[in-house]
C-alpha cells in the first residue's frame, strides 16, 4: 500500500478532534497555554498589526504611484485632457 493511498483513508477532521491535547501538551512549554484567555487577543492582536501594516504599505505605495505619476504628468505638461 503506498503512502499516498494511506493518507487518503485518513480522517483528520476526526483525528484532530479525538487528540488529548492536555496529555499531549504535558510536560512541555506549551503546557495550559489554552488557560491564558487573552492569547488569543494577543495572538489576534499581533497578527491584526502585521496584516494592518502589510495592507497599508501596498495601499500607500498604490496611492503614491497614481499621485505622483499624475502630478509629474501635470508638471511636465503631458496631460492635455483640457
Amino acid at each position: 500500500m503506498s503512502d499516498s493511498s494511506l493518507l487518503g483513508r485518513l480522517n483528520l477532521t476526526e483525528l484532530l478532534a479525538t487528540l488529548d491535547y492536555d496529555e499531549l501538551l504535558s510536560d512541555t512549554k506549551w503546557n495550559g497555554i489554552q488557560d491564558d484567555d487573552a492569547l488569543g487577543e494577543r495572538l489576534g492582536g499581533r497578527g491584526g498589526e502585521v496584516l494592518g501594516a502589510l495592507l497599508g504599505s501596498a495601499l500607500g505605495a498604490l496611492l503614491g504611484e497614481r499621485v505622483v505619476e499624475d502630478a509629474l504628468g501635470r508638471f511636465l505638461g503631458g496631460d492635455d485632457d483640457e
